[in-house]
Order: C-alpha cells, then sequence, then structure tokens
C-alpha cells in the first residue's frame, strides 16, 4: 500500500491531498536594488567609523534579489511525502516505487535541499558553503530515500528495501509546484523481487493556485 503522508509525522493521508498556493510574479531582477550599509552612528562625535569598503564587504549585496527567490519558493512550492506499508503475509524482497509525472503539465518536483533558505542580510565573509545535495546523495540507497530524475517529465523513485508483513517505510520529504490550478497525477507502480507482477499505484494532489504579485518597495518592506 502506498498512501500520502504527513511531512512532520507518521500520519497517514489517503490516496489523495489538496493545497493552495501562490504564484507570485517578482520584480524583474534588474529592477531589484543591492542592498547598501547603512552609515554608522557616532555618538562619541569623534568622526570614527569603520571605511566605507569595509563595510561593504560586510554586507550581502545581493540580499533582495535573494530574498525574491525564497519568497517565490516558499509561495509556491509545498512538501510531500510518502508512506510504503507491506500489508501482505509474506516479505517483499527489495521493494521501490517507481512514480511518473508527466512533463506537459507545468509541474516541477525538486529535493529539499533544492530549495532556498532565508537570505542574510550579512555576506559570507569566508566564502564557506555547504554540499547539501552531496550529504543528500549519500544516503540515496537508504529505505525512504528518494531519486528525481527529470526526462520528459519526473520520475520519483522511492527505495524501501526490504519490507516484512506489516512493516512500514516512511519517506524523505521533497517538494512539488504547479504554477497553476489542477490536479497532479502520480502514476507509478511498486516492485519487489518475489512480487510475480508489479501492483500499480496512482496518487493525486488537487492544487489551488492564485496568481499575484509582488512590487520592488513590497519586496523591499519584507
Amino acid at each position: 500500500m502506498v498512501e500520502f503522508a504527513d511531512t512532520e509525522r507518521e500520519l497517514r493521508l489517503g490516496h489523495s491531498t489538496s493545497w493552495t498556493a501562490e504564484n507570485c510574479t517578482m520584480p524583474k531582477k534588474s529592477t531589484i536594488p543591492d542592498l547598501c550599509p547603512m552609515e554608522p552612528a557616532d555618538p562619541f562625535g569623534l568622526g570614527l567609523s569603520l571605511p566605507s569598503g569595509i563595510r561593504h564587504l560586510e554586507i550581502n549585496s545581493h540580499y533582495y534579489r535573494e530574498l525574491a527567490r525564497f519568497e517565490f519558493s516558499r509561495r509556491l512550492f509545498r512538501p510531500i511525502r510518502f508512506v510504503i506499508e507491506n500489508n501482505g503475509e509474506v516479505t517483499a524482497r527489495n521493494v521501490h516505487v517507481d512514480f511518473r509525472v508527466p512533463g506537459t503539465i507545468g509541474v516541477i518536483i525538486v529535493y529539499t535541499s533544492d530549495i532556498p533558505s532565508r537570505p542574510s542580510q550579512k555576506s559570507n565573509l569566508l566564502g564557506i558553503s555547504s554540499p547539501p545535495m552531496l550529504l543528500s546523495n549519500m544516503s540515496r540507497q537508504a529505505p525512504g530515500s528518494i531519486t528525481i530524475t527529470e526526462s520528459d517529465g519526473y520520475s520519483v523513485e522511492i527505495e524501501c528495501g526490504d519490507l516484512q508483513p506489516g512493516r512500514k517505510v516512511w519517506s524523505e520529504v521533497v517538494y512539488v509546484c504547479s504554477k497553476e490550478s489542477q490536479t497532479i497525477t502520480f502514476r507509478g507502480a511498486v516492485f519487489a523481487d518475489n512480487l510475480p507482477k508489479p501492483r500499480n499505484v496512482e496518487l493525486c494532489i488537487n492544487t489551488t493556485i492564485d496568481a499575484t504579485a509582488l512590487s520592488v518597495t513590497q519586496l523591499l518592506s519584507l
């Protein structure tokens, strides 16, 4: 049995789920200004302050453009998760589930690590960045791990390993978006080494998408 699951708790949601999201048009990148450092206060009137070059190094000048990307993703993408259970009487060996989503319906499916986090106004002076995709790919074969492949649509493959009778596997979380209201159908099959033939499965997401827009002034006020 394959169903949607709550993204924070081990709770089944059934074969269909629904959500409301916002397809927010952001200002053109060329119209979004740099974040500039504020002039520091000089409470003692001594005329002492950090050189402007140093102040600029401390500031993430791309902050507002990164904020626009963050806000676009936050409003449009939604997390999903799956639960797979063996409701048979024998152990299913080397189980995996393979879903397909057509590429002609305006849907995007990504890993959690592809979703931008809220940017910082301070610059990363050391230039150190974490490798989230490397860390994510290290566990691609673990039970519950998901592999997303984009080729004329999306393939979403869930590794489950061996499933004893009654055992459940809760998948990792991935993110999905649709730019317009529609029903997204995940059509797939459950495979196992000792399953005579794959078992078909179909899950649906009913999306309601509101079209909005954000001005530069509104972006700068966030």
